[in-house]
């Protein structure tokens, strides 16, 4: 399940939250590393035990700022490293660090594969809905939305945590233009922070509907902010190789085969096929 969503008006708003909050432990401060360098690069949301979903252009800003190859084997080898860090009761941060990234050029949502202390993992992870949110509701977004102070020895971080409310304005299946957002997405008056990309967006029911992509604020005194946020199906076509019990170590294989065995009965779940030429199809709502 998703954290419990108070009474919020579905006005625009933007406030700091506490890093007590419960909405915490449903979100990873990304930090990354070089040369003993660490900068702020987003956020991501942990979906399982060994697996995180961020947003695919925070990988392509350090692809920019760091590089990386791509193997013939789709591996892409980095000569940085990525840390996460988790707030469940406070300031002190649990640590998870970043294995392995997957991505496709088609799709907005990317994989991680992480790593943590296992008594540190949550005992739940937030419920998905597939199904975009309707027109006219409210969401809730989080994420990471100041620079972060980090001291690595002590695991302390003072990440600028932020919660923003909106309504979402309109929703595009296949992409809102074939430009900049050419990916499923809907659009929101929240105003959300650069740093708060790969954050959670619940819907009013409290299940992670999405991931904050970007925000344009307004022009004019009196506009509202037009943000655009990621839906979570073309994640399912991802191939990926993380841990898994029911495949043989180092073994392929596409996350919705994932989801539908730990997410099953997610809305919008039984919508999702993989096609013989390995596309996603979706099947439209009434």
């Amino acid at each position: 399940m998703g954290p419990a969503t108070p009474p919020y008006p579905k006005t625009p708003t933007f406030n700091p939250t506490d890093l007590a909050e419960p909405i915490c432990q449903y979100a990873l401060q990304l930090v990354t590393e070089r040369d003993d360098t660490c900068h702020p690069m987003g956020t991501a949301v942990p979906i399982g035990s060994c697996l995180a979903l961020t947003a695919r252009h925070i990988l392509s800003a350090c692809r920019r700022a760091y590089g990386f190859e791509e193997q013939q084997s789709g591996d892409r080898q980095f000569d940085f490293v990525m840390h996460a860090f988790q707030f469940s009761s406070g300031r002190e941060a649990r640590y998870w660090s970043v294995a392995r990234i997957y991505w496709s050029i088609s799709s907005e949502i990317a994989a991680l594969q992480v790593r943590s202390n296992p008594d540190w993992i949550p005992p739940i992870f937030p419920r998905i809905s597939f199904n975009p949110p309707r027109v006219g509701s409210r969401i809730v977004g989080f994420g990471y939305a100041a620079n972060v102070d980090v001291q690595l020895d002590s695991l302390m971080v003072d990440p600028g945590a932020h919660t923003a409310v909106g309504e979402v304005i309109d929703v595009f299946p296949r992409g809102r233009d074939r430009a900049l957002a050419p990916f499923p997405c809907f659009q929101v008056n929240a105003p959300f922070d650069d740093s708060m990309s790969g954050g959670p967006v619940f819907d009013d029911s409290g299940h992670l509907c999405g991931l904050i992509c970007s925000n344009l604020p307004p022009f004019e005194p009196g506009e509202d902010h037009a943000s655009l946020v990621a839906l979570l199906r073309p994640s399912a076509g991802l191939s990926i190789d993380a841990p898994w019990a029911a495949r043989p170590p180092g073994s392929w294989y596409p996350m919705l085969d994932l989801f539908n065995a730990i997410q099953g009965g997610a809305r919008g779940l039984d919508g999702i096929a993989i096609l013989p030429d390995g596309k996603l199809r979706f099947r439209q709502e009434s």
